[in-house]
């Protein structure tokens, strides 16, 4: 087994911490323990990861429906680069969800901080733009929303339900005064006309 600490950094272009020494690190080994603790260096924060990890099998090992002991090809998995990954989000989002979508960014932040964890860790931008699309309702509806699991609504459901409920109000126009003055005033009496 091996051991490695990595100190990731806050990244301001990607508005987080950027992961990416850690990811290149774990591509192809399995990971045994992972512990995480973040702390502030010069008033920006910082992820120190300590890895336990062991290099993992180069070779699949052989399908149990194969009959005659040969290995069956199977077709290569490609790997989305990081940068469609991260674009993915952005496809799926619509003008009118923006809104919503950078409001449930900022209640992500403040409850990763609160958790100590990087804000991926509570919900990836991909999941939030599911959210801020679908605008669930209701934990069942929030459980039909794509890469959102049992215990991620457990423990963000009611968190999620509010501040999407919060966020459509927010979106309703608003009475202006001006419509509001139309709204209440009534029509006159017709005057009479002397004949």
């Amino acid at each position: 087994m091996l051991y490695r600490v990595i100190d990731l950094r806050y990244s301001r272009a990607r508005g987080g911490i950027d992961d990416e020494p850690l990811q290149r690190l774990l591509h192809g080994h399995e990971v045994v323990s992972r512990t995480e603790r973040l702390y502030h260096h010069d008033g920006e924060p910082h992820l120190l990861v300590s890895v336990l990890y062991r290099l993992a099998a180069l070779a699949t090992p052989p399908r149990s429906d194969d009959t005659n002991g040969a290995k069956k090809s199977s077709s290569p998995t490609t790997r989305r680069s990081r940068e469609q990954k991260d674009e993915e989000w952005r496809s799926i989002l619509q003008e009118e969800d923006t809104k919503l979508f950078e409001t449930l960014r900022a209640w992500r932040t403040t409850r990763a901080r609160a958790d100590a964890v990087p804000p991926y860790v509570v919900l990836t931008n991909l999941q939030l733009a599911r959210v801020a699309t679908t605008r669930p309702r209701s934990l069942s509806a929030l459980g039909e929303v794509e890469g959102l699991g049992k215990s991620r609504i457990e423990r963000f459901g009611k968190e999620i339900l509010e501040v999407v409920a919060k966020g459509v109000v927010a979106e309703q126009p608003a009475a202006t005064e001006e419509t509001e003055k139309v709204d209440t005033v009534t029509p006159e009496a017709p005057e009479e006309v002397e004949s």
